[in-house]
């Protein structure tokens, strides 16, 4: 899927990969352009925050099956991507 920063510039796309997806346990980030990831909050669906971390990897093991909502900080970027945890 396509991950697009929330200013909408075309060079956000695709910037940061998270895998595996869905995922039963670990989700790691990567970032595709070498840019630093500061922090990552996931929200479930709600609204509500469930996870903050400054972390590449997270462990969702112990969150409910759904979809959440990741947002990636980083110095010159913020972006959302949808995580599903089986």
């Amino acid at each position: 899927f396509d991950i697009v920063a929330s200013d909408g510039k075309a060079q956000f796309k695709k910037l940061i990969k998270a895998f595996p997806n869905p995922t039963t346990g670990i989700v790691t980030l990567n970032s595709n352009n070498n840019e630093k990831i500061k922090s990552i909050k996931l929200y479930d669906l709600y609204g509500k925050l469930v996870l903050e971390t400054t972390q590449t990897t997270l462990d969702v093991s112990k969150l409910t099956k759904g979809v959440y909502i990741m947002k990636v900080f980083g110095d010159s970027f913020i972006t959302s991507l949808k995580i599903s945890k089986n």
